[in-house]
């Protein structure tokens, strides 16, 4: 299990090129790749969007993958979004931000260690999918400034799949 403890902390390095900062003024994710390592992506909060209406694209985001809810007794639980129900949880999170769900190529739930030390494991899911633009304006909002939660921990960056 990855521990992006380290990755947020050599992100943050990398995007502010080492000077102290009050907010993160960035974006980021990573892919372990088998027998290479750790690659790490970053790019500016409010980067301009590539993305335009009535285009469809390919599009790769890591999740947080967890849904938060109220129990029987009023208390805000957090749980994990199972296989099955995948499929429409991505497509509400993408109709938020103005993008319909046209195929999900690869899904692949991987969880990581994330807060200091790592103690805590965030279920994460990375996605590859093809989507269709439909509101050009939340499109590119989501576009500079992520979808979902974890942000923090290298989630919500959406990436154009070549």
């Amino acid at each position: 299990m990855i521990d992006v403890n380290a990755i947020h902390k050599s992100a943050w390095a990398k995007a502010t090129d080492g000077a102290p900062c009050a907010h993160r003024p960035f974006l980021f994710d990573f892919r372990q790749v088998a027998g290479r390592g750790i690659y790490l992506y970053t790019r500016p909060l409010g980067e301009a969007s590539p993305l335009r209406a009535g285009h469809s694209y390919p599009l790769v985001v890591r999740l947080a993958a967890t849904h938060r809810a109220k129990n029987p007794a009023g208390k805000i639980v957090e749980r994990r979004i199972s296989e099955h129900e995948l499929p429409e949880w991505l497509g509400r999170i993408f109709a938020r931000h103005g993008m319909r769900v046209d195929g999900i190529q690869h899904a692949q739930f991987e969880p990581v260690k994330v807060g200091r030390g790592g103690l805590d494991v965030l279920s994460t899911v990375m996605v590859a999918a093809q989507v269709l633009i439909e509101d050009e304006a939340k499109a590119a909002h989501a576009w500079g400034h992520g979808i979902g939660r974890g942000k923090a921990w290298g989630c919500g960056t959406l990436m154009l799949r070549h």
